[in-house]
């Protein structure tokens, strides 16, 4: 079972905070346009990303926002188009799956390196607000790629 909080993720000061973008080069709305104004390298690395065309399903776009801490932003490449349009689902549920694992794998890295465990913070509802996915299938997929994430509910 995964460890759920009750906090803000954008008040997380150390570990990774992941979140979920189109591949559009949008951060508009939701909770990438609060990651955007207070974390403004996500946006950075993102915008990087999109005009060197490499917003693509599966991929995840890193930004460090403090080595100190350590902090960083994975911007999870799970889903292709954004909108508005009720009923419909943006949420590439595979994708998601594929960008939680490079996460998971990452974080195996940084620890390696600085031997500084890092946890991995999940928005509560990842991909199921504006993207229409399901959060029992979006919870699933976190539990088998990443099973001591944090969800972070606010």
């Amino acid at each position: 079972m995964l460890n759920i909080i009750q906090q803000n993720i954008t008040t997380v000061t150390t570990g990774i905070i992941c979140q979920q973008v189109n591949c559009q080069g949008v951060m508009g709305a939701g909770l990438a346009k609060q990651i955007r104004a207070k974390f403004p390298p996500a946006y950075e690395e993102y915008m990087k990303a999109y005009k060197r065309k490499m917003l693509t399903l599966g991929n995840v776009i890193y930004a460090v926002i403090s080595f100190k801490s350590p902090l960083y932003v994975a911007n999870l490449c799970g889903q292709n188009y954004y909108g508005r349009e009720k009923g419909r689902v943006y949420t590439d549920y595979a994708s998601v799956r594929e960008c939680l694992t490079k996460v998971s794998e990452l974080r195996v890295m940084i620890e390696n390196a600085n031997a500084i465990y890092s946890p991995i913070y999940i928005p509560y509802f990842m991909g199921c607000g504006l993207a229409g996915g399901n959060w029992d299938t979006v919870y699933g997929i976190i539990e088998e790629t990443i099973p001591d994430a944090v969800i972070a509910q606010h």
